[in-house]
């Protein structure tokens, strides 16, 4: 949004100017989505603001400086284009180059999209710790900037009737921003309009559904709609009414959706994942002529023309794509981002928009679910009979001694009664096993094993505002027993160097007190202490947030027993995603976990990630659940995509298995170099993404650019601690 990007330096009104850079140089800034870029010079400097047009790609803002040097705190790739825009130079660690004066085009994958149009002649150093590039003198640079943050550029309105939903769903791809293969990359693809019911439909001239030649035939009833959304979304193709399912092209070419032996929605999501993996090899004959590992292993045996494809309509390459088996690409694919498991209720199409945007396989609770009910008492933890070790041991916790955070502070006794014996019943859903990185429930009932999507938390973000301000983080501890969790002030939140964190520290507050808290703006809300049904725990009672109309919380961690249904409350009331408990949690485990959430998100990694991975670290973890939208992150990373790092000892050597994890920014299509020496290969992101041998002394180096989580022995490690390198000396 063009309001929403500005630089920090002296550009006036338009973008804005921060007096408080420790630095010479120019900071950019993308205030909705929270994300900066140091451009430090060896001279102090005053930015102008100059067209949008001097830049070959799109760009949000456009500024210049004289300098006769730049420098950016980051490794990055480096992409370098001459004056008629034809890439010349790719750049990664470790790479120096000098180049002659011409007039170049130098794109940066930096935490913003960032692009410098200079005439120089030049000298380029991509270094472990930074990028750099020296002119030949005091030269003029120009500095374009886009936002990655995309939101819906209008609303559109359906009935119930099926129909009217196809018509809807039909314009969802008027958000792409090319209908070429480059709308495989995430900055290509726009938010898709919102949908909301009514009585009639409305779809506004500014929506312009893109001519592709496209149609996709279905079948009218909800369940068929929802599935083919993201192939119409992708596609730019028109859904109409048909006897079968089946993709259709103005050429004649068809291909059918419906198959013995496999579901409609399994096969829709193999089509989607083909294509869009086609697409991204079929690239890199375009803008960026990388080397890209997927195609490098899939080429010799699709028997595609690359080159030619390129230059293809979006139906001639999908005739071409869908002529390769599947079963030949499948083990090269990225792991796919989301799967949706959704109750196919007419009501769940205002959720259609969001899922898509995720480009999520949409699949029917009615083949991938397990409904469970039990009706319990408000005297009884909330737990079923047991059908998995986690559930063994809840069942059993009963008869030991020790903290629950659900229980009181002046009663250690976990066995203890309380409340009435009034009656309800809780519906668990039981999500079937997938193969994506995450899975989705949107639904009545309290899913496991699945986030709980809910569109008002989606709705919620995008009523985000802009801020200059640091990240504003808040931590609440209203039980002095839990000191330990409350460390992660000083030894986590306020440890990332480079980026500005404003941390508020709050212990044993009243009810009015929490409530004054949790109206007032704050990016992340980390509370530690007590949680049932009836609300938090405080000195003077309980505040129960359900009955809140509003807080100013965006994303929070309640960690807590029991505080789903709180954490219901605070999304309903405006927060947009947060990391709540489905039952009573051992003091010690929600310590563990909830430090390691902590850590993860100071990493940039989203809640629903940040949560996956930290589940390792207690047998508690499986009660643990993400409300609303589990995309939402923090921080940026420091390596440019969140990652970890699986490592086996070998004979000498270890063997890594790099994995990287989607984010709003980074989604699927991005790509990714690991920094490890002697390789040139990007890979695309999301899921196991490479795997690399090395020795020792490489890893502990490769490993010393920046945190990030380390798993050895099934134990999760970070890698800037003494104690991973002691271990893995010893393993």
């Amino acid at each position: 949004m063009n309001s929403d990007i500005g630089f920090a330096g002296n550009i006036g009104k338009i973008l804005s100017f921060n007096e408080d850079v420790p630095y010479k140089g120019v900071e950019v800034i993308d205030h909705i989505e929270r994300r900066r870029c140091q451009i430090k010079t060896s001279t102090t400097v005053s930015p102008k603001e100059v067209s949008t047009k001097v830049f070959d790609f799109p760009v949000d803002r456009g500024g210049s400086i004289i300098s006769d040097s730049i420098s950016i705190p980051h490794t990055m790739a480096v992409y370098v284009r001459n004056h008629a825009g034809i890439m010349i130079e790719e750049l990664t660690k470790g790479d120096e180059i000098d180049l002659p004066f011409d007039d170049y085009s130098i794109e940066f994958s930096a935490p913003v999209k960032l692009y410098i149009a200079v005439e120089s002649d030049m000298c380029i150093n991509v270094t472990s710790e930074k990028t750099k590039i020296e002119f030949d003198g005091l030269r003029t640079v120009q500095i374009g900037v886009r936002s990655h943050h995309e939101r819906p550029a209008a609303k559109m309105t359906t009935t119930t009737d099926p129909k009217s939903m196809m018509r809807v769903i039909s314009h969802l791809g008027s958000s792409l921003k090319t209908m070429t293969c480059e709308r495989s990359y995430p900055t290509l693809r726009g938010h898709p309009p919102e949908i909301e019911l009514g009585d009639k439909v409305h779809i506004p001239d500014v929506i312009e559904k893109p001519e592709t030649n496209i149609k996709i035939e279905t079948c009218e009833n909800h369940r068929s709609i929802y599935s083919v959304a993201p192939l119409a979304y992708y596609f730019g193709a028109e859904v109409v009414p048909g006897d079968s399912h089946r993709i259709v092209t103005k050429d004649g070419f068809t291909h059918r959706l419906d198959r013995p032996n496999i579901s409609l929605e399994k096969k829709i999501g193999q089509v989607l994942k083909q294509c869009f993996f086609l697409d991204c090899s079929t690239r890199t004959e375009g803008y960026y002529k990388i080397k890209l590992h997927e195609r490098e292993q899939i080429e010799e045996k699709v028997n595609l023309d690359f080159p030619t494809l390129y230059n293809n309509s979006p139906s001639e390459q999908l005739e071409k794509y869908l002529q390769v088996s599947y079963e030949i690409i499948e083990p090269h694919l990225p792991q796919w981002k989301l799967t949706a498991h959704m109750e196919m209720d007419p009501t769940h199409i205002k959720m259609i928009p969001f899922l898509v945007n995720d480009l999520a396989i949409i699949r029917s609770a009615e083949e991938t679910v397990t409904r469970r009910s039990k009706s319990v008492s408000s005297s009884q933890d909330e737990r079923e009979k047991p059908t998995t070790d986690t559930d063994l041991f809840n069942e059993n916790i009963d008869q030991s001694k020790g903290t629950l955070r659900g229980a009181s502070s002046k009663d250690d006794d976990i066995t203890q009664t309380r409340g009435s014996e009034m009656k309800r019943s809780i519906e668990y859903i039981d999500i079937c096993e997938n193969d994506t990185l995450e899975q989705a429930w949107i639904g009545n009932g309290i899913p496991v094993g699945a986030s709980k999507a809910m569109v008002e938390a989606f709705k919620n973000r995008f009523k985000r505002s802009p801020t200059d301000g640091d990240i504003d983080i808040t931590v609440v501890m209203n039980d002095e027993g839990m000191i330990e969790e409350g460390d992660i002030i000083d030894n986590i939140y306020d440890s990332r160097e480079k980026l500005s964190f404003s941390v508020e520290d709050h212990q044993k507050l009243t009810t009015d007190e929490l409530q004054n808290i949790l109206h007032e703006e704050t990016d992340f809300f980390h509370y530690i202490g007590h949680i049932d049904d009836n609300g938090f725990e405080c000195t003077d009672g309980q505040l129960d947030v359900t009955k809140m109309n509003e807080t100013g919380v965006d994303a929070f961690l309640l960690n807590a027993c029991s505080s789903y249904k709180q954490a219901i409350g605070l999304v309903k009331a405006g927060a947009t995603a947060g990391i709540a408990t489905l039952r009573p949690v051992l003091n010690s485990g929600a310590e563990r976990i909830g430090k390691a959430i902590a850590r993860l998100l100071n990493l940039g990694f989203p809640l629903i990630a940040a949560l996956e991975i930290s589940k390792s670290e207690s047998i508690m973890g499986e009660n643990y659940v993400v409300i609303g939208d589990g995309g939402v992150d923090l921080t940026q990373p420091k390596s440019g995509i969140p990652s970890l790092c699986e490592i086996s000892k070998r004979s000498g050597s270890n063997k890594v298995s790099y994995w990287t994890y989607a984010t709003r920014r980074k989604d699927l299509g991005s790509i990714t170099i690991p920094y490890v020496e002697n390789n040139k290969e990007y890979f695309l992101t999301s899921g196991h993404t490479g795997e690399f041998i090395m020795e020792d002394r490489d890893l502990i180096e490769f490993l010393s650019m920046g945190d990030m989580p380390i798993k050895m022995e099934s134990i999760l490690y970070w890698s800037n601690e003494n104690e991973f390198i002691k271990d893995l000396d010893t393993v």
